[in-house]
């Protein structure tokens, strides 16, 4: 309980908005919560046994993919390879997950701020992204409230890695399952398929979903 209050005070930093920070009693309930198929994580990176930095992140059985919810480092010590090092980790257990369900592991997804919300001084995360090989999916995000009071987030993008490198879309069923698994599993939306949270995010897909490279949103060209 200490190391998880520690690592929520810089978690709490690192992500100021209260509609899009999860509570701590929230993150207490998910770690508690069992699931034969599903996998919620949280881990930690601890220097000279002090907490720099973390992830928490999602094992989704039905597509047999990843979400990373949350990922930071300390801002005292970003842009020296910490961020690197926790993704890899995130990846090695997602990973671990999937074969562990007799699956082979296809998506790693991600929520991540929209660019043009963030001051110019504050997107070092976008960089990160596209040196990690990220692409945005190519739809409207609407974050489901995380929990009660909370609001709707619609300033945020799902970028996704898949494993066949060769992939440019994604098809529309394949995220119809990627958003039914994730709002039921991390969001406690029972039936999410038949809710307005997802009528909202999936009424006007089209077949295939392009992945753009972030190079596109990047707002520090755009704001010149």
């Amino acid at each position: 309980k200490l190391l998880l209050k520690e690592f929520y005070k810089l978690y709490s930093q690192a992500f100021p908005d209260d509609n899009e920070r999860e509570s701590l009693a929230n993150l207490t309930y998910y770690l508690s919560k069992k699931d034969d198929k599903n996998k919620y994580h949280i881990l930690v990176l601890k220097r000279d046994n002090v907490i720099v930095g973390g992830a928490i992140f999602d094992y989704l059985s039905k597509i047999s993919s990843g979400i990373i919810e949350y990922i930071f480092v300390d801002k005292t010590i970003q842009q020296r390879g910490m961020g690197k090092l926790i993704l890899s980790e995130v990846l090695k257990i997602l990973k671990q997950d999937a074969e562990k369900d007799g699956k082979t592991f296809k998506y790693l997804f991600c929520e991540i701020d929209d660019p043009k919300y963030r001051r110019l001084d504050d997107r070092y995360y976008f960089s990160f992204w596209k040196k990690n090989g990220l692409k945005k999916l190519d739809f409207n995000y609407f974050q489901p409230p995380l929990e009660e009071g909370k609001d709707i987030v619609d300033k945020l993008f799902i970028v996704v890695k898949p494993q066949d490198n060769s992939k440019q879309s994604i098809d529309r069923e394949e995220l119809k399952t990627f958003l039914e698994s994730f709002f039921e599993f991390c969001f406690e939306i029972d039936h999410a398929r038949e809710s307005e949270i997802f009528k909202k995010n999936t009424d006007y897909l089209p077949q295939n979903i392009k992945l753009l490279p972030l190079e596109m949103y990047d707002t520090k060209q755009l704001d010149k």
